[in-house]
């Protein structure tokens, strides 16, 4: 996993704005007409996402520590994955800051 430089957090944030204009878009087109570009913004936000949570969590630092009790601990916040995963799939920024938030919280918290 590359560490995520500043621009690169700014577009996964657009990807995730993208993704959510596109989730208004009915489903035909969106995965039709539309679907070759839907696909992308999928793609890049599945591929993009533990460097993004990487930079979120640190605040831009990409120092996360990697030692097994911090990222088991980290890892059992299944509700908070499940929050983000969820933001991501509505394509909801807001949502998906908060539940970020709650992971950064519990990461500064638990080290």
């Amino acid at each position: 996993m590359h560490p995520m430089t500043k621009d690169e957090f700014q577009q996964y944030r657009l990807l995730v704005q993208r993704k959510g204009k596109a989730m208004t878009i009915p489903a035909e087109l969106r995965l039709g007409k539309y679907g070759a570009e839907y696909q992308k913004i999928v793609t890049a936000l599945r591929t993009q996402f533990r460097p993004y949570l990487a930079y979120y969590i640190t605040e831009g630092k990409n120092n996360l520590r990697h030692d097994a009790e911090t990222a088991e601990r980290v890892r059992q916040q299944k509700a908070i994955f499940a929050g983000i995963q969820t933001a991501l799939y509505d394509g909801n920024l807001k949502k998906m800051d908060r539940y970020c938030d709650r992971l950064k919280e519990v990461y500064r918290h638990e080290g």
